[in-house]
């Protein structure tokens, strides 16, 4: 029942820039609530996700109650997806 704009931060799967872009572009996200480390480290294939929430935890300042959608995909149309409250 949540809107995108009521989500602080979207964690996604690095699959590339071009994924990045083009589903942050589809889903209207601005890209300051968008993370992204794949200019730097590239797509680290399943284990992406938890060095993006790394990274993220250690460059900002994460305040209690934030709002952080993480969604993973894959081979096929495997994904999965969670909202995790800080």
């Amino acid at each position: 029942g949540l809107k995108p704009g009521e989500i602080d931060q979207y964690l996604l799967h690095q699959a590339s820039s071009l994924a990045l872009d083009t589903l942050s572009r589809r889903l209207a996200l601005a890209p300051e609530r968008v993370c992204r480390n794949i200019e730097r480290i590239g797509n680290t294939v399943s284990a992406s996700i938890p060095i993006l929430i790394k990274d993220y935890f250690s460059r900002a300042h994460v305040p209690p109650g934030n709002r952080l959608l993480l969604c993973g995909f894959g081979v096929g149309y495997s994904w999965g997806s969670v909202l995790a409250t800080r």
